[in-house]
């Protein structure tokens, strides 16, 4: 009966935890696991993350549906991790990733008119700080306003 309550009980318990350091982390709480958690290597398994989920239900199938029922004596670990399959997940998820989800990804904000993510806006950049030098002081509170809450104040102007 306990296993049951704990099994239903489970994923609200972890999803509730989750928001909660997400929360956290958004409001600013918890400065060190955000940054720990914003640490820019890992924007790279971020972006393969999904891929990986999605090649390996597949890698897994195929893997299975070759091998033999004679298996040679193997420890539980090596039954378990298998290198070869992880290796092809991780292949596979890469190659899909560069050819279907980058360029993807480029695709909504030409569709929108926008500028695609990666684009630079130095020059516009440039334009508008020279632009910027001649306001008045009450732009000014407004800016270091801005920069309080968090904004790009280049953003506010356009």
């Amino acid at each position: 009966m306990e296993q049951t309550e704990y099994s239903m009980v489970r994923p609200l318990l972890w999803s509730s935890a989750l928001g909660y350091v997400i929360y956290m982390c958004h409001t600013g709480q918890a400065a060190t696991l955000n940054r720990l958690l914003s640490w820019r290597y890992f924007v790279i398994f971020s972006k393969l993350s999904y891929a990986i989920y999605l090649t390996s239900v597949m890698t897994m199938v195929v893997f299975m549906a070759s091998v033999d029922n004679n298996f040679p004596f193997r420890s539980k670990l090596s039954m378990l991790i298998d290198l070869n399959e992880m290796g092809v997940i991780f292949a596979s998820s890469v190659f899909f990733t560069l050819i279907f989800v980058m360029p993807l990804r480029d695709i909504a904000p030409l569709i929108m008119g926008e500028k695609p993510p990666g684009s630079t806006k130095k020059e516009e950049t440039i334009r508008r700080t020279d632009e910027d030098e001649g306001r008045s002081e009450k732009d000014e509170t407004s800016k270091e306003e801005c920069e309080k809450m968090g904004f790009d104040y280049l953003q506010k102007i356009k």
